[in-house]
């Protein structure tokens, strides 16, 4: 979650009052601020190589030359107006206009914008591209986005570990940036200031309480419980660099406690057994198997449940945040966040989450 004060966190229980601030970039050049929105949200999506997508509803006419697919930037915050009128911004993202329609009479212009991981999507390697085998994961990743043009990688995995062969990337650029943050156990991605990030998956603390009842922030919830989608065995294959053996690591949910327990006796009622196999050059150690394996199977056991929760909106919000929620009935469990929608102006607040797993391989 985006750092937040405890007063700000409290406010939401109480419909503090919230605030949008639209600015509009070319580059590092500010050209026009506050400008004034009829409508918008920001969809947030932690599975998605674009992590955050801006739609605005923009009433001015004379914003439409500035508001380019071309070169114009958009940087939007939410913020909590205090009564003492301190306001406390929380960053919603940094997006490249992407499509711009408007119609006459009235000239409504309706803006979508795109993170920085857009830009990263359509900019494919124009030639193979050879990884060396002596740098380091961070590094490839860092080498991969600075040639986009966009360096400054945050590390926040602390893992050494070393591409260990020569990589020919024939694909797009999330497509190895991907696999190389698998080998870590992690995801990489763009923030809410648009700076390039690599994060280990594995959920951490509840950072929120969502409580049901006069003085919480819980609307409602819709849940769904499906085995479609959902693997109690992930297979992950790759290759020694230098014996060209093959590695495999089979992580199964051996949590007996778990629904989705692997038993070995499929007809003793339980879940059964549901596998799939997952393959990449990049896992070349029996660790960065392992860290693949673990981080695929921790995500599908937990699509096995999956909430939606509609709750007063917190801005602050990352996916792969923890949430403990408390229902009426007095039942209790934490969520993972993969993904919500921000409004800018009102409206619903909804966040599609899934069991957090502990999980037992």
């Amino acid at each position: 979650m985006w750092p937040v004060s405890d007063e700000f966190l409290e406010g939401l229980k109480y419909s503090g009052r919230m605030l949008t601030k639209v600015n509009l970039y070319r580059g590092p050049t500010l050209i026009a601020s506050d400008i004034a929105i009829a409508d918008g949200s920001v969809a947030v999506d932690g599975q998605s190589n674009v992590r955050r997508t801006l739609n605005l509803s923009v009433p001015d006419p004379t914003l439409l030359d500035i508001l380019d697919p071309y070169a114009c930037d958009v940087r939007v915050w939410r913020g909590m107006l205090f009564g003492n009128g301190i306001i406390e911004w929380v960053p919603q993202g940094l997006f490249r206009v992407w499509d711009v329609k408007y119609s006459r009479p009235g000239l409504g212009i309706d803006v979508t914008g795109l993170d920085r991981g857009g830009m990263v999507d359509t900019d494919e390697f124009i030639r193979p591209d050879v990884s060396p085998g002596n740098s380091s994961v961070i590094a490839e990743c860092e080498r991969i986005l600075t040639d986009a043009g966009f360096p400054g990688l945050l590390d926040e995995t602390g893992l050494p570990d070393t591409v260990g062969q020569r990589i020919v990337w024939d694909g797009t650029r999330w497509e190895a940036l991907n696999a190389l943050a698998a080998s870590l156990g992690s995801s990489i991605f763009f923030d809410a200031i648009g700076t390039p990030i690599i994060s280990p998956d594995s959920p951490g603390l509840h950072v929120w309480d969502v409580e049901a009842g006069t003085t919480g922030v819980l609307v409602k919830t819709d849940v769904a419980v499906t085995r479609e989608g959902v693997f109690n065995c992930v297979i992950a294959e790759g290759e020694h660099p230098k014996s060209n053996n093959p590695i495999r690591t089979v992580a199964k949910d051996l949590n007996s406690e778990s629904p989705t327990f692997w038993d070995t006796n499929p007809n003793a009622g339980g879940f059964g057994h549901a596998v799939t196999k997952v393959s990449s050059a990049v896992w070349n150690t029996q660790d960065k198997c392992d860290r693949a394996a673990t981080r695929i199977l921790a995500r599908s056991t937990g699509k096995v449940r999956s909430v939606d929760l509609s709750s007063v909106p917190n801005p602050a919000l990352e996916p792969g945040d923890v949430l403990a929620v408390s229902y009426v009935d007095g039942t209790e469990e934490e969520l993972v966040v993969d993904s919500f929608t921000v409004p800018l102006v009102g409206g619903d607040f909804t966040v599609k989450a899934r069991s957090k797993r502990t999980m037992t391989v």
